[in-house]
C-alpha cells in the first residue's frame, strides 16, 4: 500500500510504501496519525538527505514510538547525513536505558541492495545541494531509493538535479515519485524576488519539464513538489 503524505506545513512530502517510510520531515508524526496509519507496521525509515524538510520530524516520531512502548527494532537508512546521526544519537542519549526498542542506523552504499523481511531497498546516489538566500551551498550526501514491496517496484527520487543515476533509478519502475520543485509558479515568484536564478535552481532541483521526461521511463509516475 502506498500512502502519500503532503505535509500541512507545506514542506516536503513523505511516502509510506508498505512497512517503509520514505523521509520524515516536519509534521510527519501528525500526518501519519491524521491518516490513520498504524505505526506498528513501520519497520524501516529511509531518508533521502539531511535537509530539515526531509528529516526534521525524526525526533518526534521516535519519541512517540518510545511513549507507545514499541518493542520491535526500527531501521533507519540514510546516505551519510550527519543531521540524522545527530538526532538519533541525541535521542539515545536523552532517553538512555528507557528506549524499549532498538534503533539500527545504516549508512547506505550506492546501488547496494538491502533486504528486510518483505522489502528490498536499493539506494541510488544523486546530485543535490542546499539553497538559501545566501545562494547555492556545497553538494551533500543525497540518494533516491528503489523499493520493491510485494513484487512491485517503487522509485522515489528525493531532491536532485537531473543526472544519470535518476534515469537508472526510475527506469522500468511500476511507480515513480519524482520531485519537481522548479515549477512555473515558483520560477515566477522567485525570479521576481531574486532575479534570474533558473540556472542555479536547476543545479539543485528538477523542473516540471525534466520531471515529466524522467517519469516516462517508469510505468506510472507522480510529480511531487517539495
Amino acid at each position: 500500500m502506498h500512502h502519500v503524505l503532503y505535509s500541512r506545513a507545506g514542506i516536503a512530502t513523505q511516502i509510506v510504501i508498505g512497512t517503509v517510510l520514505v523521509d520524515v520531515g516536519d509534521g510527519t508524526l501528525r500526518d501519519l496519525l491524521d491518516a490513520g496509519h498504524d505505526l506498528d507496521d513501520l519497520d524501516v525509515i529511509v531518508i533521502t538527505h539531511g535537509h530539515y524538510d526531509h528529516m526534521g520530524g525524526l525526533h518526534s516520531l521516535l519519541g512517540y514510538l518510545r511513549m507507545k512502548g514499541r518493542k520491535k527494532p526500527l531501521k533507519i537508512l540514510h546516505p551519510g547525513s550527519q543531521e540524522v546521526d545527530c538526532i538519533v544519537e541525541g535521542f539515545k542519549e536523552c532517553y538512555k536505558g528507557t528506549i524499549p526498542f532498538d534503533i539500527d542506523t545504516i549508512i547506505v552504499k550506492d546501488r547496494k541492495i538491502y533486504t528486510f523481511n518483505q522489502v528490498r531497498i536499493q539506494p541510488f546516489f544523486v546530485s543535490h545541494a542546499g539553497s538559501t538566500a545566501q545562494g547555492i551551498m556545497p553538494p551533500l550526501p543525497a540518494t533516491g531509493y528503489r523499493i520493491v514491496y510485494k513484487g512491485k517496484t517503487t522509485a522515489v527520487t528525493g531532491d536532485s538535479c537531473m543526472c544519470d543515476p535518476l534515469k537508472s533509478l526510475v527506469s522500468g519502475a511500476d511507480c515513480a515519485y519524482i520531485e519537481a520543485t522548479w515549477t512555473e509558479q515558483r520560477k515566477e515568484m522567485l525570479t521576481e524576488k531574486y532575479g534570474d536564478i533558473e540556472e542555479e535552481m536547476l543545479s539543485v532541483h528538477l523542473s516540471e519539464e525534466q520531471a515529466h521526461t524522467l517519469g516516462k521511463l517508469a510505468k506510472k509516475y507522480v510529480l511531487i513538489h517539495t
